[in-house]
């Protein structure tokens, strides 16, 4: 089954993330929007717990005009789970003295135009990610 296959489905987030976590060991940080969850709270919460991530939801910071289904918004909130062992080593590379204080600020701000943003799309699993915006 294809990558498109499996993401394209409106109720196969839960399952898209779980697996990025489980075929991806380099991933530390992942995310499902609000706007993802389907009243899924509960679910997204104990699928964090399952796979030994410590969980946070952070509200919606603003209204994406006609959101893309298949693609995440960036600083826009969400249910945010992360592996903090695997984020504390680069911690050095951060302007952040805590794993907590780091999701904190990315879960609601944008990193793109700072200089550690690719600390951060590596440890998203995802280092030679090109945002959309940055497509335009």
């Amino acid at each position: 089954m294809s990558w498109w296959t499996i993401i394209k489905g409106p109720d196969n987030h839960l399952e898209v993330i779980e697996r990025m976590f489980n075929n991806k060991p380099e991933k530390a940080i992942g995310y499902i929007p609000i706007d993802w969850d389907k009243g899924q709270d509960t679910e997204i919460k104990q699928m964090a717990s399952r796979l030994g991530l410590k969980y946070k939801k952070f509200p919606k910071q603003f209204e994406v005009p006609n959101p893309n289904p298949l693609f995440h918004s960036y600083s826009n909130g969400g249910h945010f789970m992360w592996n903090e062992s695997k984020i504390e080593p680069y911690l050095e590379e951060l302007p952040f003295d805590s794993v907590d204080s780091f999701i904190n600020h990315i879960a609601v701000n944008s990193y793109v135009n700072e200089p550690w943003r690719l600390t951060v799309d590596t440890l998203f699993g995802t280092p030679e990610v090109r945002l959309r915006s940055e497509r335009r």
